[in-house]
């Protein structure tokens, strides 16, 4: 279960991550309008478009793994949870044998 928490963290802070570099990103008319200025400008412009895109794919790849990894942990950290001597069907049913005693003993005392 504590890697399961681990993992957790990690999926909301790649989700931030991913949120902020998605924000971040220009629209794609803007950075191929002509009016955009100087070669130099746009140049930069791409490549920023470039950067931001790759680290989107990145971490949406991040993502993903890190959703599948904590599906399989939890998967996991519930099968090792149970003991190994109790099956779910002796721990959820009620003990069968334990005959209440004390009625017969009153009923001897009562026949005395």
């Amino acid at each position: 279960m504590f890697v399961f928490k681990i993992l957790a963290v990690c999926i909301i802070m790649v989700a931030i991550l991913l949120i902020a570099v998605i924000l971040i990103q220009e629209p794609k008319d803007r950075i191929m309008s002509p009016a955009a200025g100087t070669e130099l400008h746009r140049v930069g412009l791409n490549q920023k478009a470039n950067f931001l895109e790759k680290t989107t794919w990145v971490l949406t790849s991040l993502l993903l793994g890190l959703t599948l990894l904590s599906a399989i942990s939890l998967k996991y950290a519930t099968k090792v949870r149970l003991p190994l001597n109790i099956t779910r069907k002796k721990a959820i049913e009620p003990e069968r044998n334990n005959t209440d005693t004390t009625k017969p003993k009153e009923a001897e005392s009562e026949n005395q």
